[in-house]
């Protein structure tokens, strides 16, 4: 790739020179277009490296469609606008949509978006017709593809292809539903306008995105495009616990995202305002809600968080309770999400009551729900320490599941296709010994899977309980050993008492050998023989019993302190006000200035006024009197007085 830089970079240019021109002609960016791929693809197709397809994508067509876009964006706007405009002045009987120059620019668009989907899906035929193991049948047949060519094509050219294609979708129908469709006749736009929850019906529209990037998963799951992508799809039809789930999934893949999507949208206000208007959804919504809002509070506390509420006067112990109380109604696909979504946060949330509350969700877990059961014991049996909490739980369920074999199979079944290099979560619970594609993607006639379920969860729960310190095997059943639970409790109690801590104790005692006394200590009692070993045994006895009452009756005698008397000891005495003499004028700022001041603060009297030269001493002027404001007096102009005659005349 490096000898094609230059015209890599000279193409970069030519397409940038176009998009900044206001007056391009769309026809000659086609043109351009069709001519840069043809010279990519000769670069594809004889070297067979990813690289061209990255760098035409994000150089040439990525940009171009972002163009299109912006231009139908500013096109609603520019009509809205006008509505707003004319409802203002109270004149919409004179609103019309532009609807000519919308068709226009939307079939220049549709010329480019074929052009687009052509190309990809060219290149994704021929690269898949080079036969290749890992390329399952329904994949073939979706596309009308037949493998006749020998070769080794790489399977990340041929998920380049369909990411693209599902991209290309993508934004087609972004453009149609949000910008096109409402901007046709006056009658759409009043109708887009008016309709409430306008982004989720318009899902049926993402079928063909959905299927592109469900076929990327199936192609390389460990990549996390396509799930970061199927969020950004959910985010804009409103439905945030969807997008939130695959977030949590592209987060999590074999080849890791950053977390920019996941916390922007755990940052912003939407699961609160559903929270506070939780009576509008769906009891399986609403339980989606209060998880979200309960991760949240730890998670992101800033957002979630108002001392002991969530928002308003709804407590976290109110939601939780509430969550916990019906996670009976959910089914078993929505507790699947639910479960991948707490522990994904359980591995980026460090506080140990977030681990109180995924102790108590998992408690409250009904038997039947077999996918979920068996999601849960694979990912506690890689963490072993995280289950001595609720081990009775594990051995009641045992009983009811009994105890197997790891039993085989001849396809993985959904829960394992749909968490294929997870790193959530690793089924290991079957053994799988199959080789056939179609049958790890589980396409194969389909055999009575709960039985396996159930023998699967048999053989894990085993496997758990084996290797645990309360569980004893009698009579083909698990029981909990009460007896060796005192015993590991005494243990530890004796540890505690002692001090006999392996860990603490290796680093306080020294390396060097403990130097051992020669003096040899005798447990046998020494009986006094004579009159003054006798008295001076008892001697030394009384004066211990003296020494030990001495200490016993001074304790006594001494009275406990009184933190209420030591408090007013340490307040100030208290002053009579009456006893010291008071001044006889009041304080400054209620003084009047002997001086003019202006007329603000003449009408205001209680306005701290200028500093005073001297204090008032008569008793009339020290407290201010009222008065009225000060207005010069305004001398109307007189009159020339006018002689008799002259008024005389003036009345004739």
């Amino acid at each position: 790739m490096e000898e094609h830089l230059d015209e890599i970079k000279q193409f970069k240019e030519q397409i940038i020179g176009f998009l900044n021109d206001r007056q391009l002609d769309h026809s000659l960016l086609i043109g351009v277009n069709s001519q840069i791929q043809s010279k990519f693809s000769q670069w594809i197709l004889s070297s067979f490296n990813v690289d061209y397809l990255n760098s035409l994508w994000t150089n040439i067509h990525y940009p171009i469609l972002k163009y299109f876009q912006k231009l139908h964006f500013n096109h609603y706007e520019l009509v809205n606008f006008e509505y707003k405009r004319l409802l203002y002045l109270h004149n919409t009987t004179d609103f019309r949509v532009k609807a000519v120059e919308l068709r226009k620019l939307y079939d220049n668009y549709l010329r480019f978006s074929k052009q687009l989907q052509k190309f990809y899906l060219n290149l994704l035929k021929q690269f898949a017709s080079f036969k290749n193991e890992l390329l399952p049948e329904n994949f073939l047949n979706y596309f009308e593809i037949k493998q006749d060519k020998q070769g080794d094509v790489s399977l990340l050219l041929i998920f380049k292809c369909c990411l693209s294609l599902g991209d290309i979708e993508r934004n087609q129908k972004i453009i149609e539903t949000q910008y096109y469709l409402p901007c046709l006749s006056n009658k759409n736009f009043f109708n887009y306008r008016n309709t409430q929850e306008k982004n989720k019906k318009a899902k049926p529209y993402f079928t063909k995105a959905f299927e592109y990037y469900q076929l990327c998963i199936l192609l390389l799951p460990g990549l996390n495009d396509p799930y970061n992508h199927i969020g950004v799809i959910y985010n804009l039809l409103e439905d945030k616990f969807n997008a939130l789930y695959y977030f949590v999934r592209s987060q999590f893949a074999r080849v890791e995202s950053k977390l920019n999507n996941l916390s922007a949208l755990m940052k912003k206000h939407y699961f609160t305002t559903m929270l506070v208007d939780l009576d509008k959804f769906t009891e399986s919504d609403k339980l989606n809600i209060c998880l979200v809002n309960l991760i949240g509070y730890f998670y992101h506390p800033e957002r979630y968080k108002c001392g002991k509420c969530i928002v308003k006067d709804i407590t976290f112990k109110d939601i939780e309770s509430k969550l916990i109380k019906n996670l009976h109604k959910l089914d078993d696909e929505t507790m699947l999400k639910q479960l991948t979504i707490l522990f994904g946060f359980s591995k980026l949330i460090e506080n140990s009551k977030y681990k109180i509350f995924l102790l108590k969700y998992i408690e409250r877990i009904d038997f039947k729900k077999l996918k979920s059961i068996r999601f849960l014991l694979n990912v506690f049996n890689e963490n072993i320490d995280d289950k001595k909490v609720f081990i009775q739980k594990l051995i009641k369920m045992s009983n009811e599941f009994g105890i197997h074999e790891q039993p085989k199979r001849h396809y993985n079944f959904s829960e394992d296709v749909e968490f294929r290099d997870c790193s959530i979560i690793e089924f290991k619970d079957f053994d799988d010994d199959f080789d056939d594609i179609n049958l790890i993607i589980g396409d194969c006639e389909k055999v009575d899977e709960d039985v396996l379920r159930k023998q699967a969860i048999g053989y894990t729960l085993n496997e758990i309980l084996s290797r645990t310190d309360f569980a004893k095997l009698v009579n083909g059943k698990y029981v909990y050993d009460k007896e060796l639970k005192k015993q590991v409790k005494t243990k530890k109690t004796e540890v505690k008492k002692k001090g006999l801590d392996e860990e603490f104790y290796s680093q306080i005692v020294p390396d060097e050998p403990i130097k051992v006394s020669t003096e040899v200590k005798s447990n046998d009692v020494v009986v006094p023989q004579s009159l003054e070993e006798i008295e001076e045994f008892i001697s030394k006895q009384a004066e211990e019993v003296k020494n030990k009452l001495d200490l016993e009756l001074k304790y006594l005698e001494e009275s406990e302190p009184s933190h209420f008397d030591a408090a007013i000891e340490e307040l100030p005495p208290r002053q009579n006000i009456w006893s010291t003499p008071q001044p006889a004028y009041p304080p400054q700022f209620m003084q009047q200035p002997p001086i003019p001041t202006p007329f603000a603060q003449q009408f205001h009297q209680y306005q701290p006024p200028f500093q005073p030269f001297n204090p008032f001493n008569q008793p009339s002027n020290q407290y201010p009197q009222y008065q009225h404001p000060f207005f010069p007096f305004m001398q109307q102009p007189q009159q020339p007085q006018q002689s008799p005659k002259q008024s005389d005349t003036n009345l004739h």
